[in-house]
């Protein structure tokens, strides 16, 4: 009778790990499933923009396009938009103050303090003209939508909504 009791208790064990152990398994797939990865299709989105004019991803559909997800009180954020900042002519090239857009940089930031980000959006003074922000941080729709998990996150979108990179490194 011993014996019986410890292989059902040992049974109860296992089938409570099991429990577990699928469960974690499932949460994991569904979070996975948001995650963006190269080759996929970017969503449609609208957002606010630092003016509160509304930002839709049709108005930068004709070109290529670097979203980094940011926010001021991340450092690796910052040092990524400053080198995006230093290197705009390059991509952005203008010959007699005709502008010429080859490539569009849209920054989205996770602030919620919005005196704080509008500070930091004046004294940087970006050259690109699309810095988004809905004040919500982690809990954005837009966030959650596009699976951002983790900042500074960079795509790089072809004009067919594409994402062609994820997180490149300064030399791509």
């Amino acid at each position: 009778m011993v014996q019986i009791l410890r292989v059902l208790t040992n049974l109860a064990a296992m089938y409570k790990w099991l429990i577990i152990v699928f469960g974690l398994m499932v949460f994991n797939s569904a979070s996975a499933q948001n995650q963006l990865r190269v080759n996929d299709t970017l969503p449609m989105f609208s957002a606010n923009t630092f003016t509160n004019d509304t930002f839709t991803l049709d108005s930068v559909l004709p070109h290529y396009t670097v979203f980094v997800f940011w926010a001021t009180w991340n450092s690796p954020s910052l040092e990524l938009l400053d080198e995006l900042n230093q290197n705009y002519k390059a991509i952005n090239p203008t010959r007699r103050n005709i502008t010429k857009i080859n490539i569009e940089v849209v920054d989205i930031s996770l602030d919620v303090k919005p005196d704080i980000y509008r500070i930091n959006i004046k004294r940087e003074n970006w050259p690109w003209e699309h810095h988004i922000n809905d004040f919500l941080g982690w809990d954005s729709p837009l966030i959650d939508t596009l699976g951002i998990t983790q900042i500074p996150t960079v795509f790089i979108v072809d004009k067919y909504r594409k994402i062609i990179v994820i997180n490149p490194d300064i030399n791509q």
